[in-house]
């Protein structure tokens, strides 16, 4: 009788454990057993599964300011779009409008889509090639261009070079016939990345060499100088560390680019 009384006792104070491990059994099954995932889990928690949302992918810097430079060019906005072409190209002129004008031929972009573009935003110089549906505005049919245009990196801000907006014209439909080929082979070739240095020692900067001043300019007429002294004395970026000319400050005014960090 003692042993009868005893083996019910242990099996009463199993029950309870044994019953909770079925349940926790029937509960994973709900959570993996299949059926919408979001509602199996809300109700088993109490409470709505929150949504992820997908992370837009980052536009660069230098993208960025090419679309509001084609923004300005689509309503021949000439002023607006010169303060985003590189200062050196613009110094150059006495008067730049005319010159991006003229450089334009007039042509407004009517749609553009942007392919690559080279390098990061941690680069100096980058190249971005995009289609754009150009219109002449002289009459004639659009026509689709293909442009490879550089950006340059001047104190942190990215500017177009106007030079490089000459595109060629694409013939779609041998480019479409390049598309259906059979492709026997490929070779991943990186994109070239301008050589940024290579661009800054063509950049011309300007000094006073009658008074002995003590900024560079990028303008040749720089306000900051006294009109007795314009214009200006040109001399090459990249003699900037030079004996000559390493005691000169950038001008607070035309902000010309930084001086080159080695000497």
């Amino acid at each position: 009788l003692a042993v009868v009384i005893g083996l019910a006792l242990l099996m009463g104070s199993q029950a309870p454990e044994v019953q909770l491990t079925s349940d926790n059994v029937r509960q994973q099954d709900a959570l993996f057993g299949g059926g919408d995932a979001s509602q199996i889990l809300s109700q088993y928690y109490g409470t709505a599964i929150p949504q992820l949302e997908k992370t837009p992918v980052p536009v660069s810097q230098a993208q960025m300011r090419m679309e509001q430079f084609l923004d300005y060019w689509a309503n021949s906005s000439i002023p607006d779009m010169l303060l985003l072409c590189t200062p050196s190209w613009t110094a150059q002129y006495q008067d730049p409008e005319r010159e991006l004008f003229q450089l334009l031929s007039g042509s407004r972009p009517e749609a553009y889509e942007i392919e690559e573009i080279s390098g990061s935003d941690g680069d100096s110089a980058r190249t971005l090639t995009m289609k754009v549906m150009l219109d002449p505005n002289n009459g004639t049919p659009m026509t689709l261009n293909r442009l490879r245009v550089l950006m340059f990196k001047v104190n942190n801000n990215w500017y177009v070079d106007p030079q490089s907006l000459k595109g060629t014209p694409i013939d779609e439909a041998a480019e479409e016939a390049r598309k259906n080929q059979p492709i026997l082979s490929s070779t991943v070739v990186p994109t070239a990345t301008p050589d940024p240095q290579a661009e800054a020692n063509r950049i011309v900067l300007y000094y006073n060499s009658m008074a002995n001043g003590k900024y560079y300019h990028v303008n040749r007429i720089c306000p900051v100088v006294s009109t007795n002294y314009w214009p200006l004395k040109e001399f090459d970026y990249s003699l900037l560390n030079s004996q000559q000319f390493k005691h000169l400050t950038p001008c607070p005014e035309c902000n010309p680019p930084a001086r080159p960090d080695a000497y």
